[in-house]
């Protein structure tokens, strides 16, 4: 999966970091998808070089801002360390659309799940979110199945899993 998301969604001018220890799946599709994309690397899990980068990134006074993707794994797949979600995403939305940091630009964060699933939550996908997000209302119904999903944005390991 990673090697056709990163060959086919980022688009020319595109700016993509990855977390330094990602699968070589996403490296593989940056390499072989369009040119035009810019790739760097932050070192592994550290949440204060991604903001430096990002702040690199998205402080130039350019015409056309770069759509910014971040990739991380929620679960590293060579030593099983877990990902620092909650502030990676903190960060993605302080840099991202909307915010005063970044006018006009977007800031997408795409997690890769594949080493994850069981790690967090129950055994399925859409179980998933970080460890310090807090529990749904205990009067919440549970939608049901042939319901669309909700809109809007979606946060960390429920990124891949509202795609469905």
């Amino acid at each position: 999966a990673n090697l056709g998301v990163f060959f086919c969604v980022p688009a020319a001018g595109d700016v993509v970091v990855t977390d330094e220890r990602c699968h070589n799946s996403i490296f593989m599709g940056l390499r072989m998808g369009r040119r035009g994309v810019r790739s760097v690397s932050f070192r592994h899990n550290d949440v204060d070089h991604l903001e430096r980068l990002l702040r690199e990134i998205t402080g130039r006074e350019e015409e056309t801002k770069p759509h910014v993707f971040v990739a991380v794994e929620s679960v590293y797949s060579m030593d099983g360390d877990i990902c620092p979600l909650a502030d990676v995403l903190d960060l993605s939305a302080r840099y991202g659309a909307g915010s005063d940091v970044y006018a006009g630009g977007r800031v997408s964060v795409i997690v890769d799940e594949a080493h994850g699933v069981g790690v967090y939550g129950e055994t399925n996908v859409s179980d998933l979110s970080p460890s310090d997000s807090p529990d749904p209302a205990p009067d919440a119904e549970e939608p049901s199945p042939s319901e669309p999903p909700p809109s809007g944005p979606a946060g960390g390991a429920g990124v891949l899993a509202s795609l469905g």
